[in-house]
């Protein structure tokens, strides 16, 4: 994924370069969007140890290894997105402009609470949903090729910074070891369908996925397993009306 995101940014920068400084002139393009739209999210949680502790109960005389493991039922979150974009249509490139901006999006996921595991090895769990909600200010940078008049496709990376979070108390030890910032990327494919003369009007489809590990400290747990991944899957997909000012 690392290695995607390089790629991605090399590219994008290239190409931002070249079309800013070698082909700017009078007859290059601006265009300023208004993007909104419903978004679906979930974080994807397989096997995901995060520590292993002893506890000993002196009414008992018996130790306890306890964890937080993430159980592998999970939903998909509705929330929504609103942001400003920038699209740079530079002169004689008929198929490409570069589009940036900034937004805010509703994310998280729908899962059950953490499951703790006992002596027994027996996880206890309560088998109730928590809706866990996350928000983010995102800032995009996106390459788009254009098809046809109407349909295009943007390929781009994104910057997420966490802002708010309203989590179930049960998610509370693992949201401690939780990265708020990452680098993303995202893929759109759009499709134009102008009604007026001085705006841009489209639908647009995106799927971000991504791939987040936990922010933990190693010296704080006494013990923590070889095979636990300490990864979780984040995906994303939303649709999005696009309002634009030709400039």
């Amino acid at each position: 994924m690392n290695h995607l995101i390089r790629i991605l940014i090399f590219g994008i920068c290239t190409f931002f370069t070249h079309f800013l400084f070698a082909q700017q002139d009078k007859k290059s393009k601006w265009s300023f969007q208004i993007k909104t739209g419903g978004v679906l999210a979930t974080h994807k949680f397989e096997d995901l140890l995060v520590a292993v502790q002893p506890v000993y109960d002196p009414y008992l005389n018996m130790t306890y290894f306890t964890s937080a493991s993430m159980l592998r039922r999970h939903k998909y979150r509705l929330g929504f997105d609103f942001g400003g974009y920038v699209e740079y249509i530079p002169n004689r490139a008929k198929y490409f402009s570069i589009i940036s901006g900034l937004s805010y999006r509703q994310r998280g996921f729908v899962a059950g609470p953490l499951a703790f595991l006992g002596v027994s090895g027996q996880s206890i769990s309560d088998k109730s949903f928590a809706n866990n909600r996350l928000d983010y200010l995102s800032l995009d940078v996106g390459l788009k090729l254009k098809m046809t008049k109407v349909v295009y496709w943007v390929v781009g990376v994104r910057y997420d910074y966490l802002i708010y979070k309203d989590v179930h108390p049960s998610f509370g030890f693992y949201m401690d070891y939780f990265k708020g910032t990452e680098y993303s990327p995202f893929f759109i494919q759009g499709f134009n369908f102008n009604i007026f003369k001085k705006y841009t009007t489209a639908l647009e489809f995106e799927v971000n996925p991504g791939i987040q590990k936990l922010n933990f400290n190693e010296s704080t747990f006494i013990y923590i397993p070889q095979n636990s991944k300490n990864y979780l899957t984040n995906f994303a997909m939303s649709l999005n009306l696009v309002v634009g000012l030709k400039k």
